[in-house]
């Protein structure tokens, strides 16, 4: 599904205008006659609703649904956090047919509280930003007060529709009516608890004017199923992609073991670990399925720089190597990360230590083979040199500009992951508080990199893995609850996600 920022909703609207001979008139009155069907199926018929309007084509809308809520029956008055005389164009004319509905139209007044059985936010729509204050404000946080349902135009007022965020009041939605394309800001972030369940409009503009003007989407079942590998009949353990994994460190042997066994369970036929030597007997017995090579190692038994002849050799072996999970942030092992990253021409993901070590993010694009990396917003700012605070403040925005700036696709971890890359982004829907424990990184880590030793490119396979670790996570929530969840739940749960995924499809 497409989801859209303000600007690329203008000028989808403009397009839409030019090469349609559609007005925007017109597609004000589709969009307030459908605010107001959908918000009369929530009444009884003659039920009491409250329009509250701003100055803009969002009061515009709330006009037009006011005048058509009217017509079929319903009481209505709509309430201005504006004067008359600052309402204008098409949304003034919307004003006018409402009053020659006979709407009850009354200017806001903090102190007259209404009681009505349902409240239609028509404030503000996807053009605010920054706090909203004075009267509507007030309106804001009368609307959240009164014992209503509530139903938002577009987009809840307050949240800002390209980030998610708020910075003062926002209206909390039981609903929101949007037209063409959900706005971004209501599928992340503050934007997902506030605007309820989302029902989307078509107000007639061309799928083919929303194509052109949308590089972000919202991720589904159907475009994982798409994506999941597929095993040919004559398959054999070679052709179903062949991981290596570099991991581990004294006191981090699970990071390499959740890793590993990801891999295994989303599909790869072969997957090595490649750890410290010291440790290799305890990790062969954690993992029965997953080869071994041990490696030199540090005085603190993390991968000695001594290694990276060994793994130059080996890696000619493998389709993708995940690298970071558990690796330590070793001197040492630093310049080891740096040289693997640098001088092996094999696609990779880089997770966890593995981004921290990284010391110049050039080396992502000094080979020409594909990179995945998976930062949480402070493993981000490390590597972009921004504040955490800027990144958290416009995260589809960071995730973004990082995949441009490095030349990789980059899966921004956190609740509704964010994934960019070749010029495309996505929005994870799957996941829950739940998988905040330890190691799920590293879960993630295994999965997108079993997907893309089976075939997959970088972006699809980050799309596809990002998914299925989420929908992990949501069984394992019905399963264990959020509290009790950890990390190698989602490793014991892959087969069903999997399963659930393309055999509803499929």
């Amino acid at each position: 599904m497409e989801i859209v920022t303000a600007n690329q909703m203008m000028d989808i609207e403009e397009k839409a205008v030019e090469s349609q001979e559609i007005s925007l008139k017109e597609l004000m009155e589709a969009a307030g006659e459908s605010v107001a069907d959908i918000a009369s199926s929530l009444l009884k018929a003659g039920g009491e609703i409250a329009i509250y309007c701003g100055k803009g084509n969002n009061g515009g809308d709330g006009f037009v649904a006011a005048k058509h809520l009217k017509r079929i029956g319903h009481d209505v008055t709509v309430y201005l956090t504006f004067s008359k005389d600052d309402i204008k164009g098409i949304a003034k004319d919307a004003l006018s047919e409402a009053e020659a509905a006979s709407v009850n139209i009354m200017e806001f007044k903090k102190e007259v509280c209404p009681s009505p059985d349902l409240i239609i936010d028509a404030l503000f729509g996807f053009n605010l930003k920054g706090e909203i204050h004075g009267q509507a404000a007030d309106a804001v946080e009368q609307i959240n007060k009164v014992r209503a349902i509530v139903v938002s135009v577009d987009i809840p007022s307050g949240i800002d529709a390209d980030t998610g965020r708020s910075d003062g009041v926002s209206v909390k939605a039981d609903h929101t009516v949007t037209f063409t394309c959900p706005k971004i800001g209501s599928v992340i972030d503050q934007g997902v608890g506030l605007s309820g369940k989302i029902h989307l409009v078509d107000i007639g503009i061309s799928k083919d004017v929303i194509s052109e003007n949308v590089d972000t989407h919202l991720a589904s079942r159907e475009i994982a199923s798409s994506l999941i590998p597929k095993r040919a009949f004559t398959a054999n353990k070679h052709t179903c992609g062949r991981v290596l994994v570099i991991a581990g460190s004294v006191g981090m042997t699970g990071a390499a073991t959740l890793t590993s066994l990801a891999a295994l369970r989303s599909g790869a036929g072969i997957v090595t670990l490649a750890a410290p030597r010291s440790l290799n007997e305890i990790l062969e017995i954690k993992l029965t399925e997953v080869m071994t090579i041990p490696l030199p190692e540090t005085a603190q038994q993390s991968i000695s720089p001594t290694a990276l002849d060994i793994i130059k050799d080996v890696s000619k072996r493998f389709d993708v190597i995940a690298i970071g999970p558990g690796i330590s942030r070793n001197d040492e092992t630093r310049v080891f990360l740096n040289k693997v990253v640098s001088e092996i021409d094999i696609p990779m993901v880089i997770d966890a230590d593995g981004l921290n070590c990284l010391d110049d993010t050039g080396v992502l694009s000094s080979t020409p083979s594909s990179k995945v990396i998976t930062p949480h917003e402070g493993e981000l700012s490390r590597l972009t040199k921004e504040t955490t605070s800027k990144i958290t403040s416009d995260r589809v925005k960071a995730c973004q500009e990082a995949s441009r700036a490095f030349k990789a696709t980059v899966v921004l971890k956190g609740n509704r992951s964010i994934i960019s890359g070749r010029g495309a982004t996505m929005i994870n829907t799957t996941g829950n508080a739940g998988m905040a424990t330890a190691g799920t990184g590293d879960v993630l880590t295994g999965i997108i990199a079993s997907f893309m030793a089976q075939g997959l490119p970088d972006y699809p396979a980050a799309v596809a893995g990002t998914f299925v670790h989420g929908l992990s996570g949501d069984f394992g929530k019905k399963e264990k609850g959020e509290l009790a969840m950890i990390a190698g739940d989602l490793i014991d749960l892959l087969p069903r996600a999997i399963k659930n995924i393309i055999g509803v499809v499929r």
